[in-house]
């Protein structure tokens, strides 16, 4: 049930899944996104309601666990809508650039942010002990064509 119909709900779910646990000591899956729907900022609640119910006992979710990159009808709809609007933007911005500044998402397939809950919460919740699959999820991409030299100094010809 979501909380947009019934504001009692997450407390509920929390409740069941940690009798489900101690009592039968069975399993639980659920819906990552059903106790936000119909509500704005979806992401938000289920990034809040991923780790309470995890730490509740719940052993499994339910979650589409990649962000789907933007399609080219999208960002050239924006990219009329900024034309239109008398913004003038770099010539030769790319694609990737353009939705990120304009909060459109990325041209790449990313993994959700849901998914940064699960594992900020296995974090937290000591699963991952010394926080490596935290910081490999948070590093960012290196830049195409880096080498591996770091603060080297170039030689003089």
């Amino acid at each position: 049930m979501p909380i947009g119909a019934m504001a009692t709900a997450g407390h509920q779910v929390f409740t069941l899944v940690r009798r489900l646990r101690d009592e039968l000591g069975v399993n639980t899956t659920c819906g990552a996104s059903n106790i936000s729907f119909g509500l704005p900022n979806r992401h938000g609640i289920n990034n809040a309601f991923l780790p309470m119910a995890m730490t509740a006992g719940m052993t499994s979710a339910i979650m589409n666990p990649v962000a789907l990159p933007v399609g080219a009808s999208k960002i050239a709809e924006k990219r009329a809508e900024v034309e239109a609007a008398g913004i003038v933007l770099p010539e030769g911005m790319d694609d990737e650039t353009f939705v990120t500044l304009f909060g459109l998402g990325s041209t790449l397939s990313r993994p959700g942010k849901e998914m940064e809950a699960v594992r900020a919460a296995n974090l937290l919740l000591n699963n991952d002990a010394h926080g490596s699959d935290w910081i490999a999820f948070n590093k960012p991409a290196s830049a195409a064509g880096e080498g591996g030299r770091r603060g080297s100094r170039r030689r003089r010809g």
